[in-house]
């Protein structure tokens, strides 16, 4: 019995040997839950530049598409031109300018146009879209002239129309106004779902916007004024559908959308270690305890170093894990970082 006794007193003051664990490894592309937050611009008017009777416009609320029929002006179908700028002129074979250029651009979106045609100078493929446009979607004389009177400014962050301003039956003139635009978002940020840290794990890299199946691309944590409309676009589809969810906002410029995930567009190989594995000293430095050499699962604090760490990073989806480098992948670390001796733990600066 005393031989026994005396083996479990030793037992009870020796220290706790650590436990060696292999670095694991992870592919991820930090896909964290979202909020899109829009500040939304004014709405605007849509003008025409046709003369005669109104004789039909589209509903508030309808989505509106580069092409799309706005309105008609004595049955003759005024289209919607989005651009940065608005058309000021007819033109014809042989103009030249910014506004050929907007023009060519306009017709080549609308699958009327080759790209490669594209330029500043209205030539005779040109003309020949301009005839396909008057044949099969506006229905007059294909002389191949270009006339203002054929479509309807709308800025480019423009996505949806507001209310008809003029009743349909009464009279237009060049320059009334027709239809308000619905408001086009200004800006997009993203951020935490539950109003957490900020979103550094996916900052400066490339990301995407995951909502539903669909996977729109994102240059960056601030969206730039080009994604801005396929962004807001594709928000609110989502939300009619009922796969995302607007929020309240007590700011009547703001919209507020939830149920969406933002990641990263390419995913990265991390290491990954149990939480319990990092030790952060008195002066904020992170360390996992590396085994040097071939002593795997060993338990002893012999041939242990500290390996600092950048930043804790909380590994996603896994609860109590944390990534490393990738570099440390397959390398042995203590599992239990308060188990290592005090005079190898105060190596961690």
């Amino acid at each position: 019995m005393l031989p026994t006794a005396g083996a479990r007193e030793t037992e009870s003051v020796a220290p706790v040997l650590p436990t060696l664990v292999p670095v694991g490894s992870r592919s991820t592309d930090y896909r964290t839950s979202v909020k899109v937050v829009a500040q939304m611009g004014p709405s605007a008017q849509v003008r025409t530049q046709a003369s005669g009777m109104l004789t039909s416009t589209r509903g508030a609320g309808q989505a509106v598409r580069q092409g799309q029929e706005l309105f008609t002006v004595d049955e003759v179908p005024v289209l919607a031109y989005r651009a940065a700028a608005p058309l000021f002129r007819d033109l014809h074979v042989g103009d030249k300018g910014d506004d050929v250029l907007g023009l060519e651009r306009y017709l080549s979106r609308l699958g009327k146009l080759p790209a490669d045609a594209v330029d500043d100078t209205f030539r005779e493929k040109t003309v020949a879209a301009v005839k396909a446009l008057q044949e099969e979607r506006l229905g007059v004389r294909a002389d191949g002239t270009f006339r203002v009177s054929y479509v309807a400014f709308l800025p480019e962050g423009v996505t949806s129309l507001g209310e008809p301003v003029a009743p349909v039956g009464s009279a237009v003139a060049a320059g009334d106004p027709v239809l308000e635009t619905a408001p086009a978002p200004v800006s997009i940020e993203f951020r935490p779902a539950d109003d957490g840290g900020p979103l550094t794990t996916l900052a400066g890299a490339g990301l995407v916007l995951l909502v539903g199946d669909e996977r729109v691309p994102v240059s960056g944590l601030t969206p730039t004024a080009e994604e801005l409309a396929g962004l807001y676009r594709t928000v609110t589809e989502e939300v009619a559908i009922g796969r995302a969810q607007q929020l309240p906002s007590d700011i009547g410029s703001t919209q507020q959308f939830s149920g969406l995930l933002l990641a990263r567009a390419q995913a990265e190989t991390r290491g990954v270690v149990p939480a319990t594995a990092v030790h952060v000293s008195e002066s904020g430095g992170q360390c996992v305890f590396v085994r040097d050499g071939d002593g795997a699962h060993e338990s002893s604090t012999a041939g242990l170093s500290a390996r600092a760490l950048p930043k804790l990073e909380v590994a996603v989806g896994e609860l109590g894990a944390a990534f490393v480098d990738a570099e440390l992948i397959g390398a042995q670390v203590v599992r239990d970082a308060a188990a290592v001796p005090a005079q190898t733990s105060a190596s961690c600066s």
